[in-house]
């Protein structure tokens, strides 16, 4: 037949598998709804294209160089490797931070990457130069997916510079992260990226 899509599967029974842990989750459209499907992921494959062409400075933790060169520090801290993608976490008690390029003029925003579907306590503090600009709860976030969050940095902490430190600080008892990436832009990009945007 030729009802899977991208591709049909090959199915065997359950009980010639009982020697292997095993999950099952079907996906069940229509062609049109297939068709549309598709097309949603193009559209977000090209917004997040131009959110990459559009950031200022990016940090991509997969990368122990650029980690380096962005002046990475912390406790306590590990990178992960999940879904294909490396996110950088802190466990209770640590921290992590990094300097970062933002643009010399206009407001500037921080989009910071995750995975929409980790358990436990994961509520975290997003500092960047000594001021706390937001409070994330990274188990909020159950869209089973990668997504990728703005939060708007006030102007008067990065007037006149060129380069922040950001850090992630877990509160009590809490974890912080993973942070699978880490963009500055400018605030008036952003509806240019809004479909990508949770």
């Amino acid at each position: 037949t030729t009802v899977g899509r991208p591709r049909d599967v090959e199915l065997q029974p359950f009980y010639s598998i009982y020697d292997r842990r095993y999950s099952i989750f079907w996906d069940l459209m229509t062609e049109s709804g297939w068709e549309e499907h598709l097309a949603a992921l193009a559209r977000r494959e090209e917004a997040l294209a131009r959110l990459d062409e559009l950031a200022h400075d990016h940090i991509d933790p997969a990368d122990s160089e650029l980690e380096q060169r962005r002046n990475q520090q912390g406790h306590d801290t590990h990178v992960r490797y999940y879904k294909q993608r490396h996110g950088r976490e802190a466990n209770r008690g640590g921290w992590f931070s990094y300097d970062i390029d933002i643009p010399a003029e206009g407001d500037v925003s921080l989009v910071i990457d995750y995975w929409g579907g980790f358990e436990a306590a994961r509520t975290f503090d997003i500092v960047v130069d000594g001021q706390v600009v937001a409070t994330q709860n990274g188990s909020d976030i159950k869209t089973g997916h990668f997504v990728s969050i703005p939060y708007d940095i006030p102007p008067d902490i990065t007037e006149g510079k060129q380069r922040i430190t950001v850090e992630f600080l877990p509160h009590d008892f809490n974890r912080a992260g993973p942070v699978f990436g880490i963009r500055t832009i400018n605030t008036a990009d952003l509806d240019e990226v809004e479909y990508v945007l949770l």
